[in-house]
């Protein structure tokens, strides 16, 4: 016969009652539920369940709920285990250098390149072995100036001006050490040659700012990111030269969006989307920002403009891992975010602070403070470990 659930909840209760001595409180639950009430003694229990009382019951559910809990973290754990490299307290946390002359303006972007030196020959020193690379501070600005500067020495090398509005982004290929991709407000991005100091190639595909620009790891393909709802790839032919080969339509500006959208560069780039929200559904809480891979290749690091000041780290196959929180950001921010090179470290800008946050504890363990304006890019730097900011201060900081 079929256990009455109903029946059994009510016994349990009038036996809870009853055994905490409220007394008179169980009285009344016979009087209003007499009905139910008499059918008691010819309950019928659950199997396994012979004289346990309420408590007992709900400490064993209990249990089960938290080694369920225990299970699932278990196995997210184990997936998540190249991410969640636990700390070693090595991260920059002193401001080693300040550029401030570098724009008549605000810095806009700021990366560190490797550049042979046979490119530069003149920038030659004793630090630098012949036939060898070195570091390269590269800039943009308001002035729609972009500079590369010496890091160690300070001295500018060289400068373009062929964006006619400000750059906002730039990349570097990965094999070919003197090519580097731009793009701006003008609606254009470029391909320079250090080698020649001139621009190689021009492209005007995209019909509003131009605000990314990135070269696949075997440098093969290049995206561009456009506020006119578009993600455009490029293909190498052969002779170094790209053409644009796939194009990819947003509803809305390429930021705000929900889900994760990823393209197979080669074959026929196929486009699959991972869902960015904890319950899968569609509803946009948040606008992701700004997106950074991490070391391991397999996460990706998510600003968004959440009011909790919220960066979320997602896999890559789907999946929230962790977030983090207390940034200052809102919908009209460019908040930006990096790694260091374990995976254990982030870097979030916060107004003209750098939060840095424990991957592993998901806790803020340091500020980076000294510029006095809105931080607009930020940068680290894998082989020497330092990292780069530029603000509206007008300043370019080098931390280590």
């Amino acid at each position: 016969m079929a256990v009455d659930i109903k029946l059994w909840a009510f016994g349990l209760i009038n036996q809870f009652l009853i055994d905490n001595n409220l007394l008179e409180t169980a009285q009344k639950l016979s009087t209003e539920a007499a009905d139910i009430m008499e059918d008691l003694p010819n309950m019928i229990l659950p199997e396994h369940s012979v004289n346990r009382s309420l408590l007992s019951i709900l400490e064993t559910y209990q249990c089960m709920n938290l080694s369920n809990s225990l299970q699932n973290v278990k196995l997210e754990k184990a997936l998540d285990v190249e991410v969640l490299v636990k700390p070693n307290g090595a991260f920059p946390k002193k401001q080693e250098k300040i550029f401030d002359l570098i724009h008549n303006g605000n810095v806009l972007c700021c990366k560190i390149f490797k550049v042979p030196l046979a490119t530069f020959p003149d920038q030659s020193s004793d630090d630098i072995p012949q036939f060898s690379t070195f570091k390269v501070l590269v800039t943009s600005g308001t002035d729609k100036l972009i500079k590369f500067t010496n890091l160690t020495s300070g001295k500018l090398i060289i400068f373009f001006n062929h964006h006619s509005g400000s750059c906002l982004d730039f990349d570097q290929h990965p094999v070919n050490l003197n090519l580097i991709l731009t793009c701006g407000m003008d609606g254009t991005h470029h391909l320079l040659d250090l080698t020649t100091c001139q621009v190689r190639k021009s492209w005007s595909d995209h019909k509003k700012y131009v605000t990314g620009v990135k070269f696949s790891l075997e440098g093969n393909n290049f995206a561009t990111a456009s506020y006119d709802k578009s993600v455009n790839i490029y293909r190498e032919d052969g002779t170094a030269d790209y053409s644009l080969v796939h194009k990819l339509n947003f509803g809305g500006m390429v930021e705000r969006d929900n889900c994760l959208h990823q393209i197979t560069m080669g074959g026929n780039y196929s486009h699959s989307k991972t869902n960015m929200n904890e319950n899968q559904d569609d509803w946009v809480s948040f606008t992701p920002m700004h997106l950074e891979g991490a070391p391991s290749g397999n996460h990706i690091l998510v600003y968004t403009d959440s009011q909790a000041g919220m960066l979320t780290l997602v896999r890559k196959n789907g999946g929230q891992v962790c977030s983090f929180y207390g940034t200052s950001v809102d919908g009209f921010s460019q908040p930006r975010c990096c790694f260091d090179k374990s995976g254990a470290y982030i870097f979030a800008t916060s107004d003209d602070k750098i939060f840095v946050y424990e991957v592993f504890s998901g806790t803020c363990v340091y500020k980076l403070s000294g510029h006095k304006g809105l931080i607009r890019n930020i940068f680290y730097d894998i082989e020497s470990g330092a990292l780069v900011s530029c603000s509206f201060d007008g300043t370019v900081r080098l931390w280590r």
